[in-house]
């Protein structure tokens, strides 16, 4: 099972984190321990042919994923489907299943896709509305 899935990560160019599970958890670990008062935790990615935002179900404060992915990057019509398919609840259900015949561990956090997928030409702008402090002559 386990040649069989990395022939299939490959072969589908899947490049997700939950696809290399040391360096996910060794990510989701601190994330699930910051302080909840924090406000929010925005995280920038990209590089997977399309772009989304992900919010993860860990505890602390609320952490998004903002993907941007590509600046240009054409995916045809049927990959498009294929990646909203894969995005849906039945594929997610389906992932889980393989993987507990598989004998992997659960699934780690999981989460709700709140925007995406999007194809194209994407650019993405983080807007911060909070003041940063800034140093005067009488500091």
């Amino acid at each position: 099972m386990a040649r069989a899935g990395e022939w299939l990560r490959r072969a589908a160019d899947l490049e997700h984190w939950p696809a290399f599970g040391n360096s996910f958890d060794a990510l989701a670990a601190p994330l699930s321990q910051l302080d909840p008062g924090l406000g929010s935790v925005s995280m920038l990615s990209g590089d997977v042919h399309h772009s989304y935002v992900p919010r993860p179900d860990l505890d602390g404060p609320p952490i998004y994923q903002l993907t941007c992915s590509p600046v240009h990057n054409r995916v045809s019509p049927p990959i498009q489907r294929v990646f909203r398919t894969a995005w849906g609840p039945s594929s997610a259900w389906l992932g889980r299943a393989l993987a507990r015949l598989a004998g992997a561990a659960p699934t780690r956090p999981r989460g709700a896709k709140l925007a995406g997928p999007y194809f194209g030409n994407v650019v993405g702008i983080l807007v911060h509305n909070q003041a940063i402090p800034t140093r005067t002559s009488a500091n």
